[in-house]
């Protein structure tokens, strides 16, 4: 028992490792596109926002438009580059939450620090939790962190749009970021709960249709489950050997198919019982293998009115009916070499009752014709 109980853990922890393994190389791939995408969306917003610095007359392309090609473009490959070369692993989904942070940081200046912008930290810091690693908004939170403080303290402009802002603005903004980390940490556990509890359930339904498929298969009767038009669902292997039939030769057909034509009437009405008491356990009939010749089938089925299907089991009880022939046979013929035997023993008692009747008669006949003998004796 505690066997089984082990291998259903570690099964259970298979499917984990297996179902968190798939959600951390998807979401690589998701922020894999959403790198791209922030990055030509980087661009785009520099060019539009602010593509020109003037000095006087003369004018040069804005420093945010080549930040948002250079840096955006750095900030976004490494991490690219690494959903490609380790998908799935711990150290990329880590670089990827600081770059993460990083582009919003990039964002924010080429907004000139617009708070609309901001809100981006917050909906990154969301498609993070969708790893369901509570570990990577530690990383991502820092970056927030000193980003907006030291920006705050030097350039305040490029992350508040201000000229000047005091050290607790930055503070703010940091509590406001661990304010969501709480609640998205807390969000990472409940779904690492729910993971492992669906991993156990499906460990154990593994377990149970890996028993149910054992007994299917090493199983001597045929096991089948049949549609309300008598049409078979699905059959084990042992009707291979019980009707010479494997079981893609029967789904789909009729049992009446197989079923030998005397016995179709019976069969039907069987069928109609059953529905009506839910359970048969005692029907028999024949049925008429590959080759021709019949077998005699004990049928055991229940009857499912909510999936409107019949769930039955055949035995096969060929040499049994022929024992009871048999049996039968070997009384009738005693019953009958009784009767003979007892015909010639009451003949037998007639003529040994008719031989005494006889030797009385005789007897008395004998003794009355010695007293006529001596009757006529004395007389002279």
């Amino acid at each position: 028992m505690f066997a089984v109980k082990e291998k259903l853990t570690r099964r259970a922890e298979e499917l984990f490792q297996k179902q968190q393994e798939e959600i951390y190389v998807h979401t690589d791939q998701l922020f894999a596109k959403l790198m791209v995408c922030q990055w030509l969306a980087a661009i785009v917003m520099a060019l539009v926002i602010s593509p020109y610095t003037w000095a006087g007359q003369s004018s040069a392309i804005h420093i945010h438009v080549w930040a948002a090609i250079f840096l955006g473009g750095t900030i976004s490959l490494f991490p690219i580059w690494l959903t490609r070369v380790w998908p799935g692993a711990s150290i990329t989904r880590h670089v990827i939450a600081i770059a993460q942070m990083l582009m919003s940081a990039l964002l924010i200046s080429i907004t000139g620090g617009r708070i609309e912008t901001h809100f981006h930290v917050f909906g990154s810091l969301v498609i993070l939790s969708f790893y369901r690693d509570w570990r990577v908004l530690i990383p991502a939170t820092i970056v927030v962190g000193l980003d907006h403080f030291i920006r705050g303290i030097y350039w305040p402009y490029s992350v508040y749009g201000v000229l000047m802002a005091t050290p607790w603005r930055s503070i703010e903004h940091a509590a406001w970021v661990v304010f969501e980390d709480v609640f998205l940490v807390i969000s990472c556990f409940r779904s690492i709960r729910e993971m492992r509890s669906i991993a156990n359930r499906a460990a154990a339904l593994e377990a149970a249709v890996h028993a149910n498929q054992s007994i299917m298969d090493n199983s001597q009767d045929v096991i089948c489950t049949v549609d309300e038009d008598g049409r078979f669902l699905s059959v084990n292997a042992a009707c291979e050997q019980l009707w010479g039939y494997k079981p893609d030769e029967l789904i789909g057909r009729e049992c009446l198919d197989f079923i030998y034509p005397e016995d179709h009437a019976k069969t039907k009405q069987a069928r109609a019982d059953l529905r009506g008491s839910g359970k048969i356990g005692n029907f028999v009939n024949r049925y008429v293998r590959k080759d021709g010749s019949l077998i005699d089938i004990l049928w055991s089925a229940s009857w499912s009115e909510a999936d409107r299907i019949t769930f039955g089991v055949a035995h096969d009880i060929t040499e049994r009916k022929r024992a009871e022939e048999e049996v039968q046979k070997l009384n009738q013929a005693l019953e009958k070499r009784v009767h003979e035997r007892t015909a010639e023993l009451q003949t037998a008692n007639r003529q040994l009752q008719n031989d005494i009747i006889e030797r009385k008669r005789a007897e008395e006949e004998s003794r009355l014709l010695q007293t006529m003998r001596w009757w006529k004796n004395s007389g002279r």
